[in-house]
This record gives structure tokens, sequence and C-alpha cells, in this order.
């Protein structure tokens, strides 16, 4: 008799325990299965904040391209139809101006600096300088790059104050 509720405890005893492992397990499985989704989903969403970012600079950089080359067209125009360093100026800061684009462009008074800003996201600008060149040949160089910088227009101050205990 003694043996058989030795028995019966033991069995009951074992069971329970198998219960509770078994419940602490599922509970630990379902709590890092939550975790990993968010931290999948928190990842997700910065990746296409950084995709967004990239494509918007490469889009902004391309346009800056496209209009370097017709910078360098109207240069080699105005090479050709000048005949002196001053009307080459001149005729380059002419042509140059009349180019219609979406980008702030500024041509310097004497005609030897072009600056251009084209926007890639809602905070970042490409900003681009060029020094122009009077070739002493028709195949020279026409212009020299000075900038290409991405700047950003946050404004952040900085938190200069200091908390003290008690005060």
């Amino acid at each position: 008799m003694e043996k058989q509720k030795e028995i019966n405890q033991r069995s009951f005893s074992n069971f329970g325990f198998s219960s509770i492992l078994l419940t602490f397990v599922m509970l630990c499985i379902v709590t890092f299965s939550a975790l990993s989704l968010l931290t999948a989903n928190a990842d997700y969403k910065l990746s296409k904040k950084v995709a967004d970012k990239t494509t918007a600079y490469y889009q902004a950089e391309e346009k800056a391209y496209l209009l370097l080359q017709k910078i360098d067209q109207d240069l080699a125009r105005a090479y050709r139809k000048s005949d002196t360093k001053e009307t080459y100026y001149a005729l380059a800061t002419e042509y140059i101006t009349q180019e219609k684009s979406d980008t702030r462009l500024t041509v310097s008074s004497d005609g030897t600096k072009i600056s251009f800003e084209i926007f890639c996201a809602e905070n970042q600008s490409l900003h681009v300088g060029l020094r122009i060149n009077y070739p002493h040949k028709s195949n020279g160089v026409f212009y020299e790059l000075t900038q290409w910088q991405t700047i950003s227009s946050i404004t952040e101050e900085p938190d200069t104050t200091l908390h003290l205990l008690g005060s």
C-alpha cells in the first residue's frame, strides 16, 4: 500500500513539473518571437528610409551630371564663337543662364565660376561648384569641379543646459 502511495505521489509531481516547464517554454518562445517580429519590422522601416534617401541622392546626382553635360556643351559653343577670353566668358554666361532647369544656378559676375544646387530629399541638397577654364585648344577642358557636396539643411540646437541635483 505504501508503495502504491509513493508511486502515485511521484507521478503526480512529475506531471505538474512537466506542465509548468512546458508552459514556461511556450511563454519564452512566444515572447522571443514577438520581439523578433518587432525588431524585423523596425529594421525593415529603417532599411526602407535608407533606400529612399539613397535613391533620391542618386537621382539628384543624375540631374547634376545631365546639367554638367549641358554646361559643357554651352561652353564648347561659346568657345567656338569667341575669339578672346572676355567674349568667351560673356558668351558662356549668356548660354548657361538661358538654361531652364529646376535647380538654383548662379554664375559669378566675371563669369568664371558657376554653382548650382539640386534638392535630394526633404532636408538634403547636392551643391556643385565649377570653375570655368579658357582652354588653349578646342578639345581642352572647359571647367574644373571645385565642389561636389551633400549638405543637410537640418539645424540642431545643442543642449547647453546642465541639470544638477537639487536645482
